[in-house]
């Protein structure tokens, strides 16, 4: 496409990691038309890092806590038709960007988004490599190796690797709070985003398109899968999403047991807030 699309980063006391993110977007192939780092209110020295070593990345305060403040923020921001989304603890290829603004040379088209590639910081558990819900709940994601249409069943993209078109995105009310989750906040925000535009437009999966998604080690405790499958399916539940019981072996038990009674506590749970729709 003839015009070069915004780039926003979401951040939050992370600077080396964003650091890393900041040196793949500007080693892209097709360079961006801007990159936007918003910043969630790092203490970390950030600001500072920013000033020094990206004199060209536009950093925006976004003092409201949650990732969908600031993703939210980051849209609004952009003076680009197209806002793609990469986040902190992800790096880009040189041809990410290429291959994802050329989904939407197809003028129907409203997001796309690719893979995203796990890059262990520590031993990943073997139960866990074999489990397919783990491995989606850690924001893994692979279709497969075809461009392809996307939005029905459980195949869905994720912020962290995600390009939507401005006005389009903007009149579907961007992200919501669908349920809190420690960390980011909030969590399902953008399968709710990804669930109303795909209701109404094409959204394109380009496999092309992907980025290496760092797995920190603490992601990789039992305790921190329980909470996050806990909260991502009181979501779902919440958006009366339908309930995906089917299993894949071979899946530990240690694994798949202790993830479906989160996942069932958290569905449970989700039914008993009100319905967005």
């Amino acid at each position: 496409m003839a015009e070069a699309p915004s780039v926003v980063v979401p951040t939050l006391d992370r600077k080396a990691l964003l650091r890393e993110c900041l040196l793949s977007l500007l080693e892209q192939d097709s360079p961006p038309g801007e990159i936007l780092v918003v910043d969630n209110g790092s203490v970390d020295g950030t600001a500072g890092m920013l000033d020094r070593e990206f004199p060209l990345v536009r950093r925006v305060l976004e003092p409201r806590r949650g990732v969908h403040h600031a993703r939210n923020r980051g849209v609004r921001e952009a003076r680009g038709r197209i806002v793609c989304f990469i986040d902190d603890d992800c790096v880009a290829p040189k041809g990410w960007l290429r291959a994802l603004a050329a989904c939407f040379d197809d003028a129907s088209v409203a997001a796309a988004g690719g893979p995203t590639r796990p890059v262990w910081e520590a031993p990943p558990p073997r139960g866990l490599l074999h489990s397919r819900n783990g491995l989606s709940y850690l924001g893994i994601v692979d279709f497969g190796p075809e461009r392809r249409l996307v939005g029905s069943g459980r195949e869905f993209l994720i912020g962290a690797n995600l390009a939507l078109r401005k006005d389009v995105a903007e009149r579907e009310g961007l992200f919501r709070a669908v349920f809190p989750l420690p960390g980011t906040g909030v969590c399902a925000e953008d399968f709710d985003l990804f669930r109303r535009l795909s209701r109404r437009h094409p959204v394109v999966y380009e496999p092309a398109a992907y980025v290496h998604h760092r797995i920190l080690p603490h992601k990789l405790r039992w305790s921190y899968l329980a909470t996050r499958v806990f909260c991502i399916e009181a979501a779902n539940s919440r958006l009366r999403a339908p309930l995906d019981a089917r299993r894949r072996f071979p899946e530990l038990l240690f694994w798949e047991g202790g993830m479906s009674l989160a996942k069932l506590l958290g569905r449970g749970f989700g039914w008993l807030l009100p319905a967005l729709r």
